[in-house]
């Protein structure tokens, strides 16, 4: 959860070195990143410097099983088309 630009906090995280992704949400933003290094502390210090204030932050691992309903709903979205 952020509090402040989501949009500008969106152009700011999405050029770091293992982003996947990143989309603004109600709440705040959601980061997808690669498992090779954790980037909270950088993600904290590029929102500090932009004066976006972060009020929550949450690793999420994905399970394999997460993995496959994720690329089988996407799978079935694209065939629904």
């Amino acid at each position: 959860k952020i509090e402040g630009d989501k949009n500008k906090a969106v152009k700011l995280i999405e050029p770091l070195d293992g982003v996947v992704s990143v989309s603004a949400t109600d709440d705040g933003i959601v980061i997808e990143a690669t498992t090779e290094k954790d980037l909270r502390p950088v993600i904290v210090k590029a929102l500090g410097e932009a004066s976006i204030n972060l009020l929550e932050i949450t690793k999420k691992d994905m399970s394999l099983e997460d993995i496959f309903i994720e690329l089988v709903t996407e799978e079935e979205d694209v065939q629904n088309v």
